[in-house]
């Protein structure tokens, strides 16, 4: 065939896949595209004649624009476009006795424009620091709704304010509220929680966390309890523990730092009472050693210590010397219905400032005051008798700061620190 022959017909056979047309002639040239970017490469593959596994001749690439590179496959070339757009033709060439040359025409296609720059991932939003956490604490609240001083829940005479003492509370805006026993006079009777409790303190059970009273058992089981705590959905927030008349102690955690360990305080109705070696006892110290990472606030109903009427309880003798040597931080208790702060406690009751315990008594709930006037204990500091009111805490890393306020028509104060051991 004439040199010029090939050169018209091998144009018609370029083969943008492995399919030719008609018979195959001694030179074709397949691109990978018709079209390159401009300052961009495609790989052009030459098919020839071949004698075992190399071109039965030699075979050259050129290109009129831009630059071509045989690669170290004779029959393949890396071709590299110019930086502008255009044509390019690739010349090809089989060095056979009658030369064989085919021509490649390409399209260089100008660059695409660079978009906008793609918008930076944010930062991750940082961690926000732990946020104190705002306690009130409380016992012997609800008055009998039976009670001729209960007037609708506004109490008079001084007695059943338990309404004000829940507005107090409120103005707060607590995280949690712990109760501290008798939360429901007199029999803490179902109907006496739905007729009274539910009226007043009721608006704080998404954040309730109670302990059991003498006044809880005065229905047998602490039936009403457990059963207003569990329509109410309290149950669900706690641990199973809580739910049992036989325990009803847990231990939850507060905000990042403090571990609230409740103990139920009534030791003729908790199983095996409250002595060393007893379930609940156990069950203390070990939750003590695994909280040694926090700071740990006791609660329950009875107070080891106590100047007032009901005097010191000696059956919690081996709860608070257990609290004392594996470093509880600090006790909030009920029943005696006053406020009262002792200095840090050894197991004896004496003053220890060092390792000792602080005990605060806060029975002021709102269904009455004791406002006898004993002795004081020797490691008393504070003490009302004639004021209603609530324990407002802020637990923070290390530390829990502490003040009594006073309800509506009553003046006390008292303020204070408690750093964790």
């Amino acid at each position: 065939m004439p040199r010029n022959a090939t050169r018209r017909w091998l144009p018609l056979c370029l083969l943008l896949a492995a399919a030719a047309c008609g018979p195959v002639p001694p030179l074709q040239v397949v691109p990978e595209d018709e079209k390159v970017r401009a300052g961009g490469t495609v790989e052009l593959r030459a098919r020839a004649p071949m004698k075992g596994d190399r071109p039965a001749f030699p075979v050259t690439w050129e290109a009129d624009v831009g630059a071509i590179e045989p690669l170290e496959d004779p029959l393949r070339a890396l071709y590299t476009a110019p930086p502008t757009a255009g044509v390019a033709t690739i010349t090809v060439t089989l060095h056979a006795p009658d030369p064989h040359v085919l021509e490649v025409t390409l399209e260089v296609v100008a660059a695409a424009e660079p978009g906008p720059a793609p918008e930076p991932e944010p930062a991750p939003e940082p961690e926000p620091d732990p946020q104190p956490v705002t306690v009130v604490a409380v016992g012997d609240i609800a008055c009998d709704p039976q009670s001729p001083y209960f007037e609708d829940g506004r109490g008079r005479d001084g007695v059943c304010l338990q309404g004000r003492t829940a507005d107090l509370a409120a103005s707060l805006a607590p995280d949690a509220v712990v109760a501290l026993g008798d939360l429901q006079y007199s029999d803490g009777s179902y109907s006496e929680f739905m007729g009274s409790w539910r009226l007043s303190w009721g608006r704080f059970d998404e954040v309730l966390y109670p302990a059991l009273g003498s006044h809880e058992y005065y229905t047998a089981g602490a039936a009403g309890y457990f059963r207003y705590l569990r329509e109410r959905g309290v149950m669900d927030r706690l641990p199973e523990t809580a739910d049992d008349p036989e325990r009803g102690y847990y231990a939850v955690d507060l905000g990042p730092h403090w571990r609230l360990v409740v103990l139920n305080s009534e030791c003729e109705e908790v199983a095996g009472g409250c002595a060393a070696g007893s379930p609940q006892h156990e069950w203390f110290v070990d939750e003590l050693g695994a909280a040694a990472d926090r700071c740990v606030l006791v609660a329950m109903h009875d107070p080891r210590f106590n100047t007032g009427r009901n005097g010191a309880d000696d059956s919690l003798g081996d709860l608070f010397a257990a609290a004392y040597e594996l470093g509880a931080d600090l006790m909030l208790t009920g029943h005696e219905h006053r406020y009262e702060r002792f200095a840090p406690l050894d197991p004896d009751g004496e003053r220890d400032d060092e390792r000792g315990v602080p005990l605060i008594i806060v029975g002021t709930g709102g269904k009455s005051l004791y406002a006898t006037r004993e002795d004081p204990h020797p490691a008393s500091e504070v003490r009302y008798m004639d004021a209603y009111g609530v324990l407002h805490l802020t637990l923070d890393e290390g530390r829990a700061d502490f003040a009594f306020r006073a309800a509506e028509g009553f003046e006390a104060a008292d303020a204070g620190t408690v750093l964790c051991r």
